[in-house]
């Protein structure tokens, strides 16, 4: 584990104080606020019924999630619920959680939670707008059409927002190898190419080009993963010297296996923004919330709601403030491409050392 000191700016977010490239790379741990007490009134004997909306398996994050119940010995029934993705499913899903009726939604990324809660003032009966929700993996909420204002929502709807900020994102990649051209494959939905367009900003103002393509597509409007190969070698042909595995695009574990392993049969490294393209599919390195981190408060913020310590549309939605650099040697030593010491000193290894 690793820490360093972090203030917040004037919204709120982590800004890293200290010398350039290292005292930025990570944060003072937000943990104490997993132990505020909470209030002992409002259970029952039943326990919590919580409907899990993933579009994949449960993760470490979710498992993260239960344990904080566990651990308190609070009752907690939960049941996943599969979505797609596809617009076309949407209605099933919102007739299926009816019928479910559980004390709280738990989603992750922001299409899953679009599907579930809407965007603001969306017609009430297409979503689910009388059940709390909290979200874990939402990297803009703003942007995305959810909420106005992060720290009053507005309506039964809070979360995390688990992604490092863009300049500290950008100044790991810096730390680890200097760069001039970054590669970018972007998704179709407003959130990846808002990250398309900070990618933008900052290459003019730091002086790196971002050579970005859209993702290809299926018949169905999911991504063409027969397609990936392909385009993350057009990437490397251009001279690209680092893949971005954004946090939108590439948020399923076969996704972030498919355009990890086609960026290293052809050499190309990759920073994920999502541990767990580094931990289970073989990025590089990335910088970001641990995911126990986000499971363990997005419970606190879950538990809140629960026992209506805080009122629905009060509970803010937060970044966390503690930020691991995670480095995959297996990866590293494919590629041949092994990270400076002072950085190794501050990061997470996995694979034994170098």
């Amino acid at each position: 584990m690793i820490g360093r000191f972090c203030r917040a700016d004037a919204h709120g977010l982590p800004r890293i104080t200290g010398r350039p490239h290292l005292a930025l790379l990570v944060c003072m741990s937000f943990l104490l606020c997993l132990t505020f007490a909470l209030p002992a009134a409002a259970r029952s004997d039943r326990p919590y019924h919580i409907a899990m909306v993933l579009p994949h398996s449960e993760g470490n994050i979710e498992r993260a999630f239960e344990e904080y119940f566990a651990k308190r010995d609070t009752p907690l029934r939960t049941t996943l619920v599969t979505y797609s993705g596809r617009s076309s499913d949407q209605p099933a899903l919102i007739s299926k959680l009816r019928r479910l009726a559980p004390d709280l939604i738990y989603t992750s990324d922001t299409a899953t939670t679009l599907a579930v809660a809407g965007p603001l003032n969306a017609d009430r009966e297409r979503y689910i707008a009388d059940i709390p929700i909290v979200f874990t993996s939402v990297s803009d909420p703003i942007a995305a059409g959810l909420v106005t204002d992060l720290q009053r929502p507005a309506r039964k709807l809070t979360g995390i927002i688990p992604v490092a900020p863009m300049s500290t994102q950008l100044d790991t990649i810096a730390a680890y190898r200097h760069f001039g051209k970054l590669g970018y494959l972007y998704g179709p939905s407003a959130q990846s190419l808002a990250v398309r367009d900070r990618l933008r900003d900052s290459g003019r103002r730091r002086g790196f080009n971002l050579v970005d393509r859209a993702v290809a597509l299926d018949r169905n409007g999911a991504i063409d993963v027969a397609a990936l190969a392909a385009q993350v070698r057009s990437l490397k042909q251009e001279g690209v010297d680092f893949l971005y595995l954004g946090p939108e695009t590439f948020i399923t574990s076969s996704l972030q296996k498919a355009v990890a392993q086609a960026a290293l049969a052809v050499g190309l490294p990759t920073y994920s923004a999502l541990e767990s393209a580094v931990h289970d599919n073989g990025a590089l390195f990335g910088v970001f919330s641990p995911d126990s981190n986000v499971g363990r408060f997005a419970a606190l913020k879950a538990m809140r709601l629960l026992t209506r310590s805080v009122p629905a549309g009060n509970e803010p939605i937060e970044s966390l403030e503690h930020f691991s650099i995670v480095i995959n040697m297996q990866t590293a030593q494919r590629l041949q491409l092994y990270p400076p010491l002072l950085l190794l000193d501050a990061a997470q290894v996995l694979g034994g050392p170098p």
